[in-house]
């Protein structure tokens, strides 16, 4: 597959450089662990009234033409802050 340019794209390859492939992927596969771990302690949360009063939030912020839904143009302002600049869809 062919490889995306995304902000730490950098990073991957100087690491690449210094650990070689096999180091890296498992270095990597540690990182991807790690993240899902994060990602699954805030879905966790999300039923929470905490998670509610903060996806609320994020809602409003993202909603920037008040409409009470996101489209297009806002999911990708929305997407550009949070690092996915490399995304065109």
């Amino acid at each position: 597959a062919a490889h995306k340019e995304g902000v730490f794209s950098p990073i991957v390859v100087v690491a690449g450089t210094i650990l070689g492939p096999e180091q890296l992927n498992k270095v990597r596969a540690k990182v991807i662990t790690l993240h899902s771990d994060l990602i699954k302690s805030f879905v966790g949360t999300s039923d929470s009234a905490f998670g509610r009063a903060v996806l609320q939030q994020l809602f409003k912020y993202v909603d920037a033409d008040n409409s009470g839904f996101i489209d297009k143009e806002e999911l990708s302002v929305a997407l550009s802050l949070l690092g996915f600049r490399w995304l065109k869809e």
